[in-house]
């Protein structure tokens, strides 16, 4: 009875272990496991395969390297909180109470990141990485329109009217590629906030802030401004208002207001609050030197405070991308 149960242990555990590195081409082959007879000649190559003998070692070698205190008899555990065709998805830190700790080189991804397994392998996914892409992609299609745009730059206003048409369009592709930059821009450094606090809030020195700003790291009672003037300086002891003055004031006086225009556009005037000029006007003006600014005072921003951050050795992937996109195009 006890060799039938190792069997299955380390057969699941198997099974796990390549789903893990991407090496399963169907969940039929993963789920198959289990099935004595497979269904089809497919189904049998892929089953053989996981019960080879050499497979152990294999397994041993692939657990040591990515993790730590995981072992056969968890690894085969996991196999039964998979529930395909879903992919199975744990934040990284509800994975490492349950089942191991992940090792830095098997996952660079902050403690916030979610794990992912699926036909596609062993995967890590961050807000920060979602939203960074969204800016990618709405730079690009900014950069696209007024490239066609400026095929029309020399025309006579007659020539120009007569393409009335086509120029619309482009224009309208501008304003939407302006406006959901500005709109990622500002998800992506709220986001960034959020997240540095969280898991600050999980760290020893979480302790030995004060009760008025333990409540604001945890995202109560806090407005955006104050995030960006105090997370930073709390949690990595940086000071964004003195080192880098243009780009907070960018942020604060102009992105926000802009975005503000968008979430919640009404033509109810409130220049006190939209630097002096009504929501709808902030709306209509946007424009691509705005939205490419905002994109460079948020990478600068993030940049300022990973800088300090402890225990980084480099930045952020996804923060290294989104640089190397823009600067590209300089």
């Amino acid at each position: 009875m006890s060799n039938v149960r190792d069997d299955l242990t380390l057969r699941r555990a198997a099974a796990v272990g390549r789903l893990m590195l991407g090496e399963l081409d169907s969940w039929d082959e993963f789920q198959n496991i289990d099935d004595p007879k497979p269904a089809n000649r497919r189904l049998r190559r892929a089953k053989a395969s996981i019960n080879r003998t050499n497979l152990k070692p294999e397994i041993e070698k692939f657990l040591e390297y990515n993790f730590d205190g995981m072992t056969m008899d968890i690894l085969a555990r996991l196999y039964e909180n998979i529930k395909p065709p879903d992919a199975f998805r744990i934040d990284k830190d509800d994975f490492e109470t349950h089942f191991a700790r992940i090792k830095p080189q098997a996952c660079p991804a902050p403690p916030h990141a979610t794990l992912q397994i699926s036909l596609w392998g062993l995967q890590f996914e961050c807000p920060e990485d979602h939203l960074s892409k969204d800016i990618q992609c709405a730079f690009s299609l900014l950069r696209e329109q007024e490239a066609s745009l400026s095929g029309f730059t020399y025309k006579s206003d007659i020539q120009a009217k007569s393409h009335k048409k086509q120029i619309g369009k482009l224009i309208r592709k501008q304003k939407y590629a302006c406006r959901t930059c500005i709109l990622s821009c500002f998800s992506l450094l709220e986001c960034y906030l959020n997240c540095i606090a969280w898991d600050f809030a999980r760290s020893p020195e979480f302790t030995k802030l004060d009760e008025g700003q333990k409540k604001k790291l945890k995202d109560r009672g806090i407005t955006f401004n104050d995030k960006v003037s105090f997370y930073p300086n709390w949690i990595m002891n940086v000071d964004l208002a003195q080192r880098l003055p243009h780009d907070i004031k960018h942020v604060l006086e102009v992105l926000k207001p802009f975005r503000d225009s968008i979430v919640h556009p009404s033509p109810f005037a409130r220049p006190g609050e939209f630097g002096g000029k009504p929501k709808l006007q902030r709306l209509y003006q946007l424009d691509s030197q705005t939205a490419i600014q905002s994109i460079k005072a948020v990478i600068n921003i993030i940049k300022a405070c990973e800088g300090n951050r402890v225990n980084s050795a480099e930045l952020p992937s996804w923060l290294l991308d989104l640089e190397t996109v823009v600067k590209t195009d300089e």
